[in-house]
């Protein structure tokens, strides 16, 4: 066995995901459905990995072994991080058998590639993966039609997996202990990953299809990524593991407010959002108000919650359109852009004012305006 640094960094990243594996088995949340899908993903990570570890260590050198088993795999990712998606943010999902259609693009892979003409013999074989890493072993049509298949399959998985999400937020939000801000949250930063793999896919099998040739290249590039992908989902285990697998228990019990109390938390509400418009801090927290109010965020919670019938997030984007609207009235305001305007009212991102702005009147910002008189 051979060490370098791809194969150090595989059995890290492969171990990484052992250690996710018997975390969650020991822990097993309350999600069971997310943690299925969740679990199922990072095993096609740790056989990505183990299979590349056979080529970096060049153990298939002492025995072909499982060298190749996991080609095609990557077919897996899009599915399974679309159904985890479901499972995250949705409260009615269930399991079905429709979901193994899911499968048959990673089956129609596997047809092709074993499709493929195979070495005679061992001897044979270890020449092939020997021409293969050194970057001198031709790519056939059918590996070609196989790897534009990759990214292609990946981006509709992207697409629908991004579809849930902003469906779920535009949807009325029901008051879950996690959020589904927060879980759409997590679920954009790991969905970044598949976004990166996809390009990692479609520039390499560019580059092959020029050059004639597989490229181990792309294999080390892979393995970065996935790796990077097996570390995310470590990080926010061990920092925000109930936005990883987060369940559905609603997030009040009972909660007793004195009378003069939540009169007095209410008009200090209202004073700091109507007069001092504190809103507009594009980085503003239940936490901050709630120190404002002298009060914990958790009964400043549930008295925006029983008193406004909206969760805090929703009233921030409540006050934050409406005031993009006054500001889009302003002819102070002429020279700005649409997004120079959304900064104005407290947005910092403009995926997550279009999708408030969508909310909250049912068009889109330059459709809003285009209509206005």
């Amino acid at each position: 066995m051979a060490l370098n640094l791809w194969s150090v960094l595989l059995i890290a990243s492969a171990s990484q995901c052992v250690f996710l594996i018997a975390l969650f088995a020991i822990r097993p949340p309350a999600n069971r459905k997310a943690l299925l899908f969740l679990l199922l993903l990072i095993l096609v990570l740790l056989a990505i990995n183990v299979n590349n570890i056979w080529y970096a260590s060049y153990l298939y050198r002492n025995g072909l072994g499982i060298a190749g088993f996991a080609r095609g795999m990557i077919l897996l990712l899009g599915p399974l991080f679309f159904l985890y998606t479901k499972a995250v943010i949705r409260q009615d999902f269930s399991l079905n058998w429709a979901q193994l259609l899911h499968l048959v693009p990673f089956l129609i892979a596997w047809v092709l590639i074993y499709q493929q003409d195979s070495p005679n013999n061992a001897e044979e074989a270890v020449i092939v993966l020997d021409r293969f890493m050194s970057g001198e072993l031709p790519i056939s049509t059918l590996s070609i039609s196989r790897f534009i298949l990759y990214p292609v399959h990946l981006a509709v998985y992207i697409y629908l997996s991004r579809r849930e999400m902003l469906r779920s937020l535009l949807l009325e939000s029901k008051d879950f202990l996690v959020s589904t801000e927060l879980r759409v949250s997590w679920l954009q930063k790991a969905n970044w990953t598949l976004i990166l793999i996809g390009i990692q896919q479609v520039g390499f099998t560019i580059y092959m299809i020029s050059d004639g040739h597989y490229t181990i290249v792309s294999n080390f590039v892979l393995t970065l990524l996935i790796s990077g992908f097996a570390y995310l989902i470590a990080y926010q285990t061990i920092f925000n593991s109930n936005q990883l697998l987060p369940d559905f228990s609603a997030r009040y019990k009972s909660v007793r407010i004195k009378d003069d109390t939540r009169e007095d938390l209410l008009k200090g509400l209202d004073r700091l959002f109507d007069q001092e418009k504190i809103f507009r801090n594009p980085d503003l927290k239940i936490q901050e108000v709630a120190n404002r109010l002298n009060t914990s965020a958790h009964i400043l919670s549930n008295l925006i919650n029983t008193s406004k019938g909206k969760s805090f997030f929703e009233l921030l984007n409540h006050h934050r359109i409406e005031e993009f609207i006054a500001i889009a009235q302003n002819g102070e305001y002429a020279n700005y852009s649409i997004m120079g305007m959304a900064n104005e009212a407290g947005y910092k991102s403009k995926s997550s004012f279009n999708t408030a702005f969508k909310k909250h009147t049912g068009e889109t910002p330059s459709e809003y305006l285009k209509n206005r008189p």
